[in-house]
């Protein structure tokens, strides 16, 4: 119920949506080995994984960049306590007109990945593995 107040999607439009099974194997096929990227990722990790157990039976192996935690190791000028994605979209100018819209979160989040990105290969590094290990450290 919280989750259709915040987000405005309710029972009725997700009824009307495309057929799970269908919707899941074709996310699967597009995003074949990449990595996953989101703000807090725990929260997306377990909505997905439950879906693709109950309705495919496997659970997603991509690697996960969780920007919440890789973001601060990358601008340690920041304060430690920026924990939001607003904390990180809004001092490079991203503009998120709709919080809580999927879509628009989903945008925010890449473009907040394109200024994590650059300052990443400004220090060095260059793959997926680089970036998971900032998490770890």
């Amino acid at each position: 119920m919280d989750n259709i107040l915040l987000h405005g999607i309710g029972a009725a439009e997700q009824a009307g949506g495309v057929d799970p099974v269908e919707a899941l194997l074709a996310f699967m096929e597009y995003l074949g080995g990449a990595p996953l990227a989101a703000n807090h990722a725990a929260f997306d990790r377990a909505m997905v994984n439950r879906a693709t157990r109950t309705f495919l039976g496997v659970t997603l192996r991509n690697p996960r960049i969780d920007l919440a935690y890789i973001t601060p190791a990358l601008f340690p000028e920041h304060p430690k306590s920026r924990n939001a994605l607003d904390d990180w979209t809004v001092p490079p100018g991203i503009v998120n007109a709709q919080r809580h819209n999927a879509v628009a979160d989903a945008g925010a989040i890449a473009q907040l990945l394109l200024v994590m990105l650059d300052r990443a290969r400004a220090q060095g590094m260059t793959r997926v593995s680089d970036l998971l290990r900032l998490r770890r450290g």
